[in-house]
């Protein structure tokens, strides 16, 4: 039996926080909402938010909105800047009359992330224009919710393990053997190379493409063959920056590049036959990198995705 997982929740998020607004006649309104969103890929989210407020007088408000959001790809902030466009209603409850208008209009922030073991906390400052609103300003904190990590788990050493090209009885026998004494084992296979600062394999040599298919096909294998198990798929990203305040402003960004590398290697073995409900899958960003920082010639093996299978005991 598949132990479940969270995959299908990568990339969704969800937060609550208060809000300051001019959403009210005669003063301003204050009061909080509950935010709920997921990414696209690595610029995009879509999602909704409602809230409550209340001018300290007779009006209250109940808004719904949903909303686009782009996040810009800078790196002059330590937090990920982003532009919404949101539309919805609102209700104005004032005294015993009810008031339904259209509410819209344009957000900006920035989106701090805060990684921990299993999720990631976020903290979202932002402004907002629009109607019937004259302005707005909000934090939101919550949770952007992903699969299991790898960061605190006791991962087991890999000593003397097949080579990439070996045959798949060797491979097969390896891997079972290495379940029978862990939960979770690193599949050994050719690096899947992507192109520089993107999740995809466009403009890439054809002996790097067949090399990138027949990794992808050696896992496939490995999932068909252990019909009980799951594979989790991680994705790095290659750091551009030195440690240091750049490295710390550039990590928002090589989350999601990293995410979507994982990504897009999940929907290509789904595309070679494999269960997606046996795949789940998270982005490392710049963390744990092979090659060090400023060995050029190397760091593209850092732009690369690691492939984990999981026994499920009872």
């Amino acid at each position: 039996m598949i132990q479940p997982s969270l995959s299908a929740l990568d990339g969704a998020y969800i937060g609550i926080g208060p809000e300051v607004n001019g959403l009210s006649r005669d003063r301003a309104a204050i009061g909080g909402g509950l935010l709920a969103g997921f990414n696209l890929n690595r610029h995009m989210s879509i999602g909704q938010r409602t809230s409550f407020f209340h001018n300290t007088n007779t009006v209250n408000a109940l808004e719904l909105l949903g909303f686009f959001r782009y996040y810009l790809p800078w790196t002059l902030f330590t937090g990920s800047p982003f532009v919404q466009a949101e539309a919805g209603g609102v209700m104005l409850f004032e005294q015993s009359e009810v008031f339904p208008a259209f509410s819209g209009g344009l957000s900006a922030g920035l989106r701090f992330l805060i990684p921990s073991s299993s999720v990631a906390w976020f903290v979202e400052p932002a402004l907002r224009l629009g109607t019937p609103h004259i302005w707005g300003v909000s934090l939101t904190v919550g949770l952007r919710l992903r699969s299991r990590t790898a960061n605190n788990e006791q991962l087991i050493m890999i000593n003397e393990e097949p080579g990439e090209d070996s045959d798949f009885d060797e491979l097969f026998t390896y891997l079972a053997g290495r379940l029978r004494d862990s939960e979770r084992v690193r599949v050994p296979v050719r690096a899947v190379i992507f192109r520089l600062d993107h999740a995809d394999f466009t403009g890439l040599s054809e002996d790097i493409i067949e090399s990138n298919t027949l990794a992808l096909e050696r896992v496939a294998r490995v999932l068909e063959q252990f019909g009980d198990c799951s594979i989790e798929v991680i994705g790095f990203a290659n750091p551009t920056t030195p440690e240091g305040p750049l490295r710390q402003a550039e990590e928002p960004s090589l989350l999601r590049l990293s995410e979507d590398r994982a990504r897009r290697v999940i929907d290509e073995l789904v595309g070679l036959g494999a269960e997606r409900g046996r795949l789940s899958y998270y982005g490392a960003g710049g963390s744990s990198t092979v090659v060090s920082f400023g060995d050029r010639d190397s760091a593209w093996q850092n732009r690369r995705v690691e492939f984990y299978l999981s026994g499920n005991r009872e």
